[in-house]
Parts: C-alpha cells; structure tokens; sequence
C-alpha cells in the first residue's frame, strides 16, 4: 500500500520539536516524533550537522512559527466566493499589518462559510523571520514546503481532543513551558489569538500579575468586537503545576470561571500540526499557508526538474524496452529463417525428384491427350470461321497456344471470328491484335489459348 509521510517542525528560535505522521490514502496513521536545540553557528555561520540526527523528519515538512511572530486575526467577509475572499483578505492585511506589505508574507484560511459571507482568519508574518528559520533548519538538511503558526497547532490539538465546545465564548491559556498562548472560541471557531511575550526571566507575582491582565485585556477586546456574552469559561492548560495564586487572580480580574487541565493528556503540538497540515492538505477553500513565494518557486523548480529525469528515466526504460525487443524479435527471425533454410536444404533433393518426376508425367499427360491435337483445334477453328475471312498462317504450340492471322472483308467480320473462338467452349480465351486496314481487307492476329495448358 502506499506511504508517504507529513512532518510539523515547531520552531522556537534555538529548539526544534518535531512529530511525523505516516499518510495511508489521506488517513493519518502512526507517528514519531523528536527535539533537538540548534547548535549555535561557528565562525563562518555555518551550524555542524553531525550532532543533529533530522533522519526521522521526512516528506512535506510544515514549519511552525511561534505566535510572538505570526499577525492573526478572525474577520467577516461579506462573501463566499473563494477568489473574492482571496482579494478582500489581502487589503484587510495590508490595513492591519504594523510593517509594508512588500516585507510581509500573508495568507488566509475560510474557518466557516454561509451563502453570502465567510468567518476567515487571517495571517502575516514578516518574510525576514520566516528565512532566518527556513535557513537554520535548511542548513540541517530540512527543506519545509508550507509555513503555519503554532496558535493554529494548538487550536488542532484542542479540536483533536474534543474540548472545544459548540456553543458560547471559551478561553485557552496554555503554558507549555514557552511564551504563554491565548486562543478565544466563539461557537466552537477560533476568534481571537494573544501571545503573552516578555514574561520570560519575571518574578512569579510580577509574570502572573502580567499574565492576568492580558487575560482581561483578551476578554474586553473580544466584547468590543464580538459583543458580550453572559458566561465567559476560561480553561489554563499547563505541563505542570499551575499555582492557585495565578487561578485566583485571573478569577477576579475576569469575573468567570476558571478550570485548571494538564498537557499531559493532549497531543504534542507539533503532532497535532501535523495532522493539520494533512487535514489542509484535502481541502479546497483557502488554507493558510506562510510560505514565501521564492521558496515556492524553488519547489515548483525542483518538482519540473523531477519531473523531467522522471519522463526522461521513463523514456530510456522504454527505448531499451523496445530496442531490445526488437532485437530479440530480428534474432528469432534470423534464427526461424536459418531452420527454415536448413529444412528447405534437407528437403530440396526430394522436392527436385518429385518435381522432375511430376513433369514426365505431365508431359506424357499431355501428349496422351488428343483432344487438342493440331488437326483438331484447326477443325474447330474452321468450323467456327466466318465466311469472307480467310486465314493466312496456322502456328501451332503443342498443349500451349495457336496463332493464326488472316483477313476479312470489314472488322464485323473479324469481331464476330473472336467472339465464337471465345464462346465455342473449346479454347480456353483469344487475344486479337488489329484489324488493320490493308487496301480494301483488314489483317488481323489471333492468339489461342488451349485448355490443355491447364493440365497440371
């Protein structure tokens, strides 16, 4: 059955944690999945390969960049045509983006659609930070041929594992021992995407007390954009211990209920972007996808150039195919042809006795039949002669043909001698040459084939 494989890279600047699934028909089978931290580079800037074993990273390669990187946002659009949404999403970017648009690199994903308008959440990201994290892990021997967010990761590990409810406004903080991430659901959709950055090195009141208040601003900005709602679930998802403290506080600050789950029970995130890419993979509404488009140009060069010594490989394999085939075919004629002219050597002593053989009896046949004897083909061709034509010469054959020539008084004459040598039923046929007018007669030329020729 045919394989092939998926592998989600999440990138965090000096680490690297990867997961790859195997693909069976579009169905997600096993996975393995690995970290390394990424060697600092040597003095001519480039990094060692030989510590760093990437043999289990292997087919389409998703890179993922943290969410400190990556500009999200879920809108509206008033339509469901894929190019429009396209279109409208590209000058929705360039009015949120905080840098030019020619520095940036944007896509969009359709999350829902209705008969005249799509929930779409839009993203970009800078195109210097996503080349200084393909050439780190390109100097590794990893090539990625798609760019995502790792916010979209853990919206596919939270989806994976069935906790994101249908209805209402849920909240997602979670702690995987990076920079602390914050994704809103509205109605079961991704609606709003924080990244707690510069906590790192903080005292722990001075990190919580920080981490709190970017929960509260999260929930005010999604009541001015989404409106209110009477009850607001705030879910904290931790590797480890998550202190009561930080659950107190963000209580209060949020006037809602917070639950407390561990990781451990969830998949990896880069497992569940590798799914995600997979799932990407089959669909037809925009998706996002990072990539700059230099890297999508080197890859539709290096899929032209497969695909050229591919036909070409196949074009050798056939004209061996065939030259060979037509070697042995001209070797097995050559060899038929020599059996045959080594059997034709054998049997042509025989052939000649038996032909010399048949010939005598031919001949004496022949001379035994006196139905065609000279006397009696000239009776016959007396007795059918017109009266005016007058034969001149009488050249007989034996078994083979007469000749005779003559004259008549007019070409009638002449016409109706061939036409009863023909019809009479005792020469087989007569070719007439002329008449030809001499003075007041017309000369002609009959030549009679006997039916005795056919004895054989």
């Amino acid at each position: 059955m045919a394989k092939d494989f998926i592998t989600a890279v999440v990138y965090y600047k000096d680490r690297v944690e990867w997961a790859c699934i195997s693909r069976e028909k579009g169905i997600a089978g096993s996975s393995t999945n690995g970290s390394f931290v990424i060697p600092e580079p040597d003095k001519e800037g480039e990094i060692k390969r030989k510590p760093i074993d990437v043999s289990g990273i292997k087919g389409d390669v998703s890179l993922c960049l943290s969410g400190e990187s990556v500009l999200l946002k879920v809108l509206t659009l008033p339509s469901s045509n894929n190019e429009e949404i396209r279109s409208m999403a590209e000058l929705q970017i360039d009015k949120l983006s905080p840098f030019p648009i020619e520095s940036m690199v944007s896509s969009c994903e359709v999350l829902r659609k209705s008969d005249n308008e799509a929930r779409v959440l839009l993203a970009a990201v800078r195109q210097d930070m996503v080349q200084q994290a393909g050439d780190a892990l390109e100097k590794l021997g990893v090539k990625s041929v798609r760019v995502d967010a790792t916010s979209l990761g853990w919206c596919a590990v939270l989806r994976n594992a069935k906790i994101i409810p249908a209805e209402g406004r849920h909240v997602f903080v979670i702690f995987n021992g990076e920079m602390p991430e914050i994704i809103m659901f509205q109605d079961g959709l991704p609606a709003l995407f924080r990244t707690i950055s510069g906590v790192e090195g903080m005292e722990q009141a001075l990190m919580e007390d920080d981490i709190a208040s970017e929960v509260a601003n999260t929930l005010m900005s999604a009541e001015l954009e989404l409106g209110s709602v009477d009850n607001v679930v705030i879910t904290l998802l931790s590797g480890g211990n998550t202190s009561d403290s930080l659950v107190d506080m963000i209580q209060a600050r949020c006037m809602c209920e917070v639950a407390v789950r561990s990781l451990d029970g969830l998949q990896a995130l880069a497992e569940g972007a590798a799914q995600r890419h997979l799932a990407l993979s089959q669909t037809k509404d925009p998706c996002m996808d990072l990539t700059p488009a230099a890297w999508k140009d080197r890859g539709a060069s290096l899929d032209l150039k497969k695909k050229i010594i591919n036909y070409s490989l196949a074009a050798i394999g056939l004209w061996v195919v065939l030259v060979g085939g037509f070697a042995l075919d001209f070797f097995y004629q050559k060899y038929r042809l020599a059996s045959l002219c080594s059997e034709r050597d054998a049997l042509k002593p025989t052939y000649l006795e038996v032909k010399e053989m048949r010939n005598k009896v031919l001949t004496i046949t022949r001379y035994m039949e006196r139905k065609y004897s000279a006397l009696e083909c000239f009776r016959e061709i007396c007795t059918v002669q017109p009266e005016g034509v007058e034969l001149n010469s009488f050249s007989y054959r034996k078994t083979e043909e007469i000749s005779i020539a003559g004259n008549a008084q007019d070409v009638t004459q002449v016409y109706t001698f061939k036409e009863k040598l023909d019809t009479g039923g005792f020469f087989k046929e007569s070719v007439l040459t002329g008449p030809i007018k001499n003075k007041d007669r017309e000369d002609f030329k009959i030549v009679i084939k006997l039916a005795a020729g056919d004895i054989k």
